[in-house]
C-alpha cells in the first residue's frame, strides 16, 4: 500500500507522462493502465502493435530520464 505522499508523487509522475502526447499516445497509455495488453490496443485503435510498443518504450524513457 503506497503512502500518501507516494499517491501523490505517482499522480504527478502520471500526469507529467501525459502532457504534451498526442491523442493516440494519452489513449494507448491510459489503455495499459486499465490492464488491457498491447495486441488489445492495438486491435482496438486499428493501429500496428510496433506501434503500440514504441510508445510504451519512449514513455519509459521519458520517465526515466
Amino acid at each position: 500500500q503506497p503512502t500518501p505522499s507516494e499517491t501523490v508523487s505517482l499522480g504527478e509522475q502520471w500526469n507529467r507522462l501525459l502532457d504534451g502526447q498526442p491523442v493516440v499516445y494519452r489513449r494507448i497509455l491510459l489503455l495499459l493502465r486499465e490492464g488491457k495488453r498491447q495486441t488489445e490496443i492495438a486491435a482496438e485503435l486499428n493501429i500496428h502493435p510496433r506501434t503500440v510498443r514504441r510508445v510504451v518504450d519512449k514513455s519509459l524513457q521519458r520517465l526515466l530520464s
